[in-house]
Order: structure tokens, then sequence, then C-alpha cells
């Protein structure tokens, strides 16, 4: 975990909303980044295996295990601009170091993170360099590889499993790394022409072999809603493919040609048939499940009755905070993970009323 003055986890008001990583965009055309970086004893690389995080194993206090850059060369080999993804540097995020073209040392207290994705990799060499982030100070030689193999087993978590106990920079971090594993993932190929292509700028561009097309990280805008009524009591949905008890906010994607707010307009009442309106925008969380940015909002009823599709939605009920408690103590309602927005939306709400 790196070491930072931003808001612990309970100060957030959405947890994966994290902090205090500068982006250093400029430093991203340094062909030379990793060898400027590498040799700083602050360095560190985030590892990442089919979508989830490497992470300490410890609930009560979760932090990102990170490795150091000899590490990764010790198990890798070679590392250039198509293995290791720049994430940022710690510290200030407005200091010039993270601004101006990469210069090393670096100043202050920032620290340079990359992330690699060891998805696929010879289960040996992927051993080998989880051990090194179960036991980052140590000499991992005098590990023999059935024990490291053995640390594999439960390093990697989903974030949305750990990530509301996360500090503001290990959550920063770690979303960036997931974000960006899960759009190299799907990008393995030009839409444009089908050729393969390559990954370059410290895995911020993927660029096809034959026609050049240029391609960026995609993000899509979501929203999400808390819907009350004239009595301040909140709508609630379950959708077919939740867990039974499951109940949360209404969410959709916004489509082209309309704004986030009209997005909030059809997709409830498309969902539910209530038409709403004094929509207003409240916060925005990343959530990089494979690439969404969730954009709240709250809207109040202006007319009509529940009336759900039976397939993607099959039920929604007003609550008010007493039904809400009653049906949360008797295991009739679930709410959404605690890493979420809508678990934070929901909880405002329900806070509201003490």
């Amino acid at each position: 975990m790196m070491e930072s003055a931003d808001p612990t986890p309970a100060q957030r008001p959405f947890p994966l909303a994290g902090q205090g990583v500068g982006r250093a965009a400029a430093w991203r055309q340094n062909r030379d980044l990793w060898r400027d970086l590498a040799g700083l004893p602050t360095t560190r690389v985030v590892l990442v295996r089919d979508g989830e995080i490497a992470w300490n194993r410890d609930p009560i206090h979760p932090a990102l295990a990170m490795v150091t850059p000899q590490a990764v060369v010790a198990a890798l080999g070679e590392v250039g601009p198509d293995l290791a993804w720049f994430l940022g540097a710690t510290g200030d995020a407005w200091d010039p170091a993270t601004r101006a073209p990469a210069q090393a040392p670096m100043r202050g207290e920032n620290a340079a993170v990359f992330a690699i994705d060891i998805s696929g990799r010879d289960p040996l060499l992927a051993a080998a360099l989880v051990g090194a982030a179960a036991v980052v100070r140590s000499d991992i030689s005098r590990e023999t590889t059935a024990q490291l193999a053995g640390i594999d087993a439960d390093l990697f978590a989903n974030l949305r499993a750990i990530g509301d106990g996360l500090d503001a920079t290990d959550t920063a971090l770690g979303v960036t790394a997931v974000a960006l594993a899960n759009w190299h993932s799907r990008e393995g190929y030009c839409v444009g022409c089908g050729a393969s292509t390559r990954i370059a700028e410290w895995g911020w561009i993927r660029i096809c072999a034959r026609c050049e097309r240029l391609a960026y990280p995609r993000t899509d805008p979501a929203m999400i809603v808390t819907v009350t009524d004239s009595s301040d009591r909140i709508l609630l949905a379950h959708a077919s493919a939740w867990p039974p008890a499951r109940y949360s906010l209404l969410a959709g994607f916004v489509e082209p040609g309309e704004s986030a707010e009209q997005a909030v307009i059809r997709e409830v009442f498309e969902e539910t048939g209530i038409a709403v309106g004094t929509v207003r925008y409240a916060a925005s969380q990343p959530w990089p499940f494979p690439s969404s940015l969730m954009l709240a909002f709250t809207a109040e009823h202006i007319r009509g009755g529940i009336r759900v599709d039976g397939e993607e939605i099959t039920d929604a009920r007003w609550f008010s905070r007493e039904e809400l408690e009653a049906a949360l103590e008797t295991g009739a309602v679930e709410l959404p993970a605690a890493s979420s927005i809508a678990r934070v939306l929901i909880n405002q709400w329900r806070a509201a009323g003490d």
C-alpha cells in the first residue's frame, strides 16, 4: 500500500472513486520510461490476472500487493511498452514531475507505478512473480516453486469484493489497472480492417499493424438514479440476472444522441413504467467491469404506477426506511456490494432519515 494523505475508505463518498494518483500523461511518450524509472527504489508494479488484482489477503486492512521492477525482470525478462502499462505517479498529483517529461530521480515522495497483466503466462513464471508480490522484501530465490504456486491460490481478488476497503491511492491504481486489462483483452484486432494491433504509449494506445488506426481505452457512460416519491420512499428493483433477494437502484447505459439526464428519464420509464422529473446530478464513480463510468443522479416521481417487463426487471417496489430496514433484517432484501455506487446512494438515503 502506498503512503497517502488522501481520504480513508470511510471518508470517501464512493469507494472506487480513488484519488492521489497523477496520470503523468506526458510520460507515456517516453519509450525509455521503464528504464528511467525501474531503478528507483519507490517504483512498483501492480499485478492483474483475469480481471482481478493482486492484494495482501488481509480482509481487515486490504491493500494492493505490488512487486518491484527487479522482480518483474527476473520473472518475465525484458520489459517494454507492450508489457508494462504506466498507471501514473502517486504523491502530489500537481507536482511538475507528474506533468513534465519523466526525469529520474523523481522529486519529493512521488512513486511511479506500472501494471502488468499475467493472464495466460507460463504458470512457473507467473508463480514466481506472484510470490514476489507476497514476499516483496524477501529473497524469493529461497522459495520453492511449490511454495510460490501455493501463494498464487488466493492472491488475486475482484475489486468489487475488496474495493471498499482500499485506501484512495490503491483504489485509483487498482481501478485503472483493471480497466486497462479489460480493454486490452478486447482490442487485439482492429475494428476497421481486422488486422492485429500492438500496444503503444505504455498501455494507453493500440495501433493497427495494417491501417495504423489508433484505438484508445474506452469508457461507457451509464446512469444510476435514486428515485423517491412524495413520501420520500425509495424505488428499488430486482433484475432477473441477480440473486433472488438482491434489490438495487435503476441503472442503464446512455444511448447515442441523448444526455445522461434524458437517459435517467428513459430508463426509469422503460424498466418500471414510472415517469420522473427534477433530475439532478450527484456524483460519478468508475466501474471497470468492464468499462463503465457510473453517473449518479436523483429524481422525483411524477406519475405512474410500477409496471415491470418481467424479463430484465422482474420486480420493483417502493420502500420506506422502516420497510427497507425490516426487509434487510429478515433477509428478504439484500443490497448490492459495498464497493458499488448503488450501495452508497442507498445508504445515503437511509441516513437522511436519521
